[in-house]
């Protein structure tokens, strides 16, 4: 079947009509979508469609989607990375503040140590010099104390000789006198009996606590033996007219004296006994008080060694702190600036993700429909 002239013309005619329609239609559509998102690119495309043949718009338009496709999965693999960055400084400035926090506890807790092991090495020091100032006095007392202990030795023995010449002496006197009585005093039958020679005074005898005293004794002891001494003298020049007791008297008169010497060199040996038994005691207590702090003395200079060492290490640990805040602090600032710098790049981004993906898509749609 063949068709005239005309009706190809209408034919011809009505297509150029239909297609003017679609043009136009895609034109509106893509324009209307450039203006509503503000993009040029979709402004120039609706320019395009209306110079431009169809099939060279259809080309623009497939490498236009193309684009946007892209820029849809460009935009939200950038998103990731910026959530992804955002998060791994935050996550890092996290652990660099709670490392600050740990070091900032450390160094307290460090200042702390050496500030008492300070104070602890003070005091040891200072205890040890007072243990000693106490063991050189403890000394010096030991020595006077044992100086005194000497001379008063030297003043009992000194005393206990001079009473056992004195002893001695009034033996031997009062021996002979005794063997002249035995020889010479026998009494006749009916004589009269006369009266006794005054005997020695004892006043004055009494113990005394030292050798001053007993030396006064002695001496006063050795003047009324001299006085007895003197009168058996005498009665000796004149021979008596009858036998008498008087030499029975002088003995027994010596006698007395005797006994108070021999109790005098009694006491003044169990003196030195006593002050040898005090001075005894007083080296045992002097030699465990050395003793005693000699190991005080000895712990405490360990103690020191020991805390000394650790203060050392201490102080050690303070500055590796203190170099660890410094570095610490610089990479928070660092993270910082990094963390700054992220937001600056990603704000917009994830700010306008959604409503930049969904313009994007309303332009696909757009020019798909335009198509």
């Amino acid at each position: 079947k063949t068709m005239s002239f005309v009706q190809e013309a209408d034919v011809s005619s009505g297509h150029a009509v239909s297609r003017a329609r679609l043009m136009e239609h895609a034109t509106k559509l893509i324009a209307d979508v450039a203006r509503k998102h503000h993009n040029y690119g979709m402004a120039f495309l609706a320019t395009r469609v209306q110079l431009d043949a169809f099939k060279k718009v259809k080309q623009l338009m497939d490498k236009m989607l193309k684009e946007l496709a892209q820029q849809q999965k460009d935009e939200y693999a950038k998103l990731e990375l910026c959530r992804k960055d955002i998060d791994t400084a935050e996550d890092d400035i996290k652990v660099g503040e709670n490392k600050k926090e740990d070091l900032s506890e450390k160094l307290v807790s460090l200042e702390n140590t050496i500030a008492t092991l300070t104070d602890e090495i003070a005091a040891l020091k200072e205890s040890i010099a007072e243990m000693q100032v106490s063991v050189k006095s403890a000394g010096e007392t030991r020595k006077a104390e044992n100086a005194m202990y000497q001379q008063s030795i030297m003043d009992q023995r000194a005393t206990i000789n001079i009473l056992n010449k004195a002893t001695e002496r009034l033996r031997a006197f009062y021996g002979l006198n005794q063997v002249e009585v035995h020889m010479h005093g026998r009494q006749e039958p009916g004589a009269a009996v006369p009266p006794p020679p005054p005997k020695p005074s004892h006043k004055g005898y009494e113990k005394s606590g030292g050798a001053g005293g007993v030396m006064q004794l002695l001496a006063k002891i050795i003047s009324d033996a001299e006085i007895v001494e003197q009168e058996l003298q005498a009665s000796s020049s004149t021979p008596p007219p009858k036998p008498s007791h008087k030499g029975y008297e002088k003995s027994g008169g010596a006698g007395g004296v005797m006994q108070l010497l021999a109790k005098i060199i009694s006491d003044a040996e169990i003196v030195e006994q006593e002050l040898q038994a005090s001075e005894q005691q007083m080296q045992a207590d002097y030699s465990e008080f050395v003793k005693s702090a000699s190991a005080s003395l000895d712990a405490d200079r360990v103690s020191i060694e020991q805390k000394e060492s650790h203060l050392a290490e201490a102080k050690g640990l303070k500055s590796e702190t203190m170099e660890n805040q410094l570095a610490n602090n610089a990479e928070l600032e660092k993270l910082g600036e990094l963390l700054k710098a992220h937001h600056l790049e990603c704000d917009y981004i994830i700010k306008y993700f959604d409503i930049r993906q969904q313009a994007r898509q309303e332009e696909i749609d757009a020019i798909n429909d335009a198509k």
